[in-house]
């Protein structure tokens, strides 16, 4: 019996592991803005071809 619990054993530490991961990077990024939208690159470029010309 207890060979069929050590998978199940790994599945949970490897469950663990991602969470720990997972929340870790969610801490990191929380204070990042959103990414500029595709208007906002448009217009961007659209500037800088007009200032070259």
């Amino acid at each position: 019996m207890l060979r069929d619990r050590r998978p199940e054993e790994a599945q949970r530490s490897a469950e663990e592991q991602t969470k720990e991961i997972v929340d870790g990077a969610l801490a990191d990024t929380a204070d990042l803005s959103e990414p500029p939208d595709e208007s906002f690159i448009r217009e961007r470029v659209e500037q800088i071809a007009r200032n070259l010309l």
